[in-house]
């Protein structure tokens, strides 16, 4: 304890900036870590709050796939099985003239929802039954969403539905007990006929809840073969995709790591030569090697775990935001969650601290060994303990080289065969692979660039490439750092330009309309299972300005553990429309289609392995796959087909949104405020220009980005720290001869800019090797992360505008780090830096 007072805590408090900078790594890195994963686990435990409170006491529930409805025969086959059963109605809309976010409305039949949930209407209120019976505008609220607005029971507000604004009267309040207490109290709770009449789904419910043993299910598969009769689950695909990308961005948290693990062995590496005289003071007193050894992994330990400790603190912070962006992405697809709580698992906590308090010791141990080598006559003399210390380069060179060749190897392996946690480690154990070999390569471009750079920036340029060569180690893994903050931004632009392109060649082969007609505002989520009826789309279709069109059913099937995405359209119009605009119709046999086969996305053959000639099964149908093509539509697959073969096997004849070729002489404008006269009092309906689909398909890519910039950004942060930690240390070593130079006549002024060049040098280096790495980062491993999750490849680009803001931006990090070293060398007294060793 005695050493560790005298000899550890003095050191630090002599360097303060420099522990600081190892603690602010590490907590970054477990910051990341922590964020991911809290948002992971609070994701799912509201997800699983809903699913429980929404399901009651059911165990089972029979559907035809989500949006298809259920008929009430199949309750009743149900019922006469002996099972207690209640039918379940959901839809989603929104409040006119007030803030609030979309509320979800809830049809019950009440004799046989007592059985199965609780809608608890407390003491403190009271049901108006009769407004409840006999008014389809009644409704019951809970009292979270009354108290936010000021409503009490009698108070009327207006919500949108697929019949245009209605006006509700509140009937009753709910407690927050069983479904009212989720979604944040945006629960509105119906009679089951007036739900249905308001919201488009008359005679059909959503799907039929059943309490039942698990044996049930085999009988009631039997009694209904044409529907899906599966246990109640307690994960949704959607959000399970979304969650599969937040925790992919673990692979920025584990490169902030080993950023931190590089900052921190340069720390402890210089820290052991600055002490040497102290070593060989204390080892010539008696302490053993063991023991300085010992002193210098708790130092590790005492950064390790401060750092763990502020990131965990901060992961949590971070995980607010980050939960807020993960429901925003979820429910911009689907409305499934609403996060009211962080979850902070226990085991989350111990491998954050884990995986910092680790990272600083595996930092810190070679160096420590290298302390305790030295004998206490060597340890007396600094001068040569350097020289004492030094690592030979080619063994780690070589380590280097195996490891990039494994991680080369990862990289062309078929991405569907390498596990998940191989894919978000790998781009750490590249930059591993990169700063194993970088010290060898420095030495060799060091030597190679003295001249240039002293013909070219002559004394201040010789010093740089000087101060580079003595010190190649920690100059390389300083550059690695930096490369790899600014890798993540490159790979990011590349991969977002590369979908951008994509999908722009997509849009333009499957938007042969000019405008669409949805039964759902788009700007509140993307698949809305709202839909209006079939007469209504011949209705649009007939107006003035429309010179073609068909009808198109988007519906969610099951399809195992996930849901795919049925298109139904009318295939021959589709490609008439094609014609007409001069498109190709993506070579779909349209002939194949009327005969009842199917075309399947590519990300579905690669995800789900189905390919053309293949059977699909989706319910209790299956169909053969006439063909495969390159579809965005949805990131679990989507499935192709013939309306009229949907309609007939389905017996759904409502429509999702009708496509619209405007005829010449019209104007996108003029045919929206014509759909809107024709269908104006009966529906509520939305029309979009094909550009503005254009527009929300952009926006949705910038935003799945979005948060791996903000973290980008933060690991930039990371790559500066390390820049004036090296060049810190660099002003520190090399003491002496500053001021063995500034006394044979070198001004204030060349040692500053001498810091200065060596600053933006490595930034420079670290720049190009960022540019490059990200865009083979975005071409390998992202590329197979993202087939792994979605099946949607990401075309090879390259992002010049990028690169080059990339090196620029490397060169002003290096300028803005290296200014404060470039001050503090300048200001060293000649007479105080040659007395220094």
């Amino acid at each position: 304890m005695t050493l560790l007072r005298y000899f550890s805590l003095r050191h630090w408090r002599r360097h303060p900036v420099r522990a600081l900078m190892g603690v602010v790594t590490v907590m970054l890195g477990v910051a990341l870590y922590v964020a991911v994963e809290v948002t992971y686990a609070s994701s799912f435990a509201a997800f699983e709050e809903s699913v429980d409170a929404l399901a009651g006491r059911a165990t089972i529930q029979v559907s035809r796939g989500r949006g298809m409805g259920v008929e009430h025969e199949a309750l009743k086959t149900i019922e006469a099985l002996g099972y207690d059963a209640a039918p379940v109605f959901h839809a989603t809309t929104t409040l006119s003239g007030v803030e609030e976010g979309p509320v979800m409305i809830v049809g019950v039949d009440p004799l046989r929802e007592m059985k199965l949930r609780d809608f608890s209407v407390g003491g403190r209120a009271t049901v108006d039954v009769g407004t409840l019976l006999f008014d389809f505008d009644a409704i019951l609220i809970t009292r979270r969403l009354a108290e936010r607005h000021g409503w009490s029971e009698g108070s009327t507000f207006t919500a949108n539905t697929p019949t245009g604004l209605k006006t509700f009267r509140v009937a009753g309040l709910l407690d927050e007990a069983g479904p009212a207490k989720i979604f944040g109290g945006n629960i509105a709770v119906m009679l089951m006929p007036s739900a249905q009449h308001h919201f488009g789904r008359r005679k059909l419910y959503d799907r039929i809840d059943v309490a039942a043993p698990p044996e049930a299910l085999a009988k009631l598969r039997e009694a209904l073969p044409d529907h899906e009769v599966t246990a109640i689950s307690r994960r949704n695909s959607v959000l399970d995709e979304v969650l599969t990308r937040v925790r992919s961005l673990v692979a920025i948290g584990m490169i902030a790591l080993m950023v931190g693990l590089f900052m921190i062995y340069n720390s402890m590496s210089i820290s052991v030569v600055e002490r040497a005289r102290e070593i060989g003071t204390i080892r010539s007193l008696g302490a053993t090697p063991r023991a300085v050894m010992g002193m210098f992994l708790v130092e590790a330990l005492a950064v390790g775990a401060l750092g763990s400790a502020a990131g965990v603190a901060g992961g949590a912070a971070l995980a607010q935001a980050l939960v807020e962006f993960t429901a925003q992405r979820v429910n911009a697809l689907v409305f499934v969650v609403v996060v009211e709580r962080i979850v902070l698992d226990p085991a989350t906590v111990v491998v954050g601290v884990s995986m910092g308090v680790l990272t600083s010791l595996a930092a810190a141990l070679y160096p420590a060994w290298q302390a305790t080598r030295l004998s206490p006559i060597e340890a007396m003399q600094p001068s040569r303990t350097a020289t004492r210390l030094g690592v030979h380069y080619r063994g780690s060179f070589l380590l280097g080289l195996v490891l990039a060749s494994g991680s080369a190897v990862v990289a062309l392996m078929p991405p569907m065969r390498v596990p998940m946690a191989l894919l978000v480690a790998g781009p750490a154990l590249s930059l591993l692979a990169l700063g194993l070999i970088l010290p060898q390569v420095t030495l060799w471009l060091s030597a190679a660039l003295r001249g240039p750079l002293r013909r070219i920036f002559r004394l201040h340029g010789a010093l740089a490439a000087n101060s580079l060569l003595q010190t190649p180690q920690r100059t390389a893994l300083t550059v690695v750092a930096l490369a790899g903050a600014l890798g993540m931004m490159v790979a990011t632009a590349t991969a977002v330009r590369g979908f951008q392109k994509s999908t722009a060649v997509f849009l333009d082969g499957v938007l042969p309309f000019d405008m669409f007609v949805a039964a759902t505002d788009m700007s509140m989520t993307l698949y809305s299972t709202a839909t209006y009826p079939g007469e209504v789309s011949e209705r649009i279709l007939a107006v003035d300005g429309v010179e073609m069109g068909y009808p198109v059913r988007s519906v969610m099937q099951p399809y195992g553990d996930v849901d795919l995405l049925i298109i139904a359209l009318d295939v021959e119009r589709f490609a008439a429309m094609h014609e007409a605009k001069g498109t190709p119709n993506r070579a779909i046999d349209t002939a194949a289609l009327r005969a009842g086969e199917v075309v399947v996305s590519e990300n579905l053959s690669i995800l789900h392995g189905v390919g053309a000639g293949d059977t699909l099964r989706l319910g209790a149908h299956e169909f053969r796959v006439a063909g495969i093509v390159r579809d965005y539509s949805w990131p679990q697959g989507s499935v192709l087909m013939e309306i009229g073969v949907y309609r007939k096997l389905w017996q759904d004849d409502s429509v999702s949104y009708t496509d619209i070729r405007v005829a010449p002489g019209y104007t996108v404008q003029q045919v929206k405020a014509n759909v809107a006269g024709a269908v104006e009092g009966q529906f509520k309906v939305f029309a979009y220009s094909s550009d503005d689909l254009r527009a929300m398909s952009e926006d949705a890519l910038r935003q799945s980005f979005q948060f791996a910039n903000i973290l980008v950004v933060i690991a930039g942060v990371i790559g500066f720290l390390g820049i004036v930690n090296t060049l810190m240390i660099s002003v520190m070593r090399r003491t002496r001869e500053i001021g063995l130079l500034r006394a044979v006549g070198m001004t204030r002024g060349q040692v500053a800019a001498s810091i200065l060049l060596e600053g933006v040098l490595m930034a420079l280096v670290g720049g190009i090797l960022g540019a490059g790495g990200g865009v083979i980062a975005a071409w390998f491993p992202m590329a197979a992360l993202s087939i792994k999750t979605t099946g949607f490849e990401i075309p090879r680009v390259i992002p010049w505008m990028t690169l080059v803001l990339a090196v620029a931006a490397a060169a002003a990090i290096g300028l803005a780090a290296a200014a404060a070293p470039a001050r503090r060398a300048a200001g060293i007294r000649v007479l105080d830096a040659i007395a220094y060793e």
